[in-house]
């Protein structure tokens, strides 16, 4: 998936740790494949930023709407599938600054905290 290549040549660019990379790693590939999956999208846009206490990720798209905000995280992963605890990794990882859904289009904003 491109957006978990550009993830992880962002994450080499800026520097960070393995850990931290693979925390963004993981969030764009949540994000995107919820967005792709679940949220029948055609087009994805995602930019990063480097900031020096966190890296900010904006998320475009026109699939469904959907704040993450809204939905329970899941404990555990559903026994049938294995998933559904994706959502729970990005919110216990980042914290999301807005969502706004317009034209029917959903922008999500969040940054993820770097480590000290």
């Amino acid at each position: 998936m491109a957006a978990i290549d550009a993830a992880g040549a962002f994450a080499e660019l800026a520097g960070l740790s393995p850990g931290m990379a693979a925390r963004l790693t993981i969030t764009v590939e949540e994000l995107v494949a919820n967005a792709l999956e679940h949220g029948g999208a055609g087009h994805v846009a995602l930019e990063l930023t480097d900031h020096p206490d966190r890296i900010a990720l904006t998320l475009l798209d026109n699939g469904i709407a959907f704040d993450p905000r809204e939905f329970a995280s899941a404990d555990r992963p559903d026994p049938e599938t294995g998933g559904g605890v994706g959502l729970s990794l990005v919110k216990a990882w980042s914290q999301i600054e807005t969502y706004i859904r317009e034209e029917g289009s959903n922008r999500l904003d969040l940054s993820l905290p770097k480590e000290r």
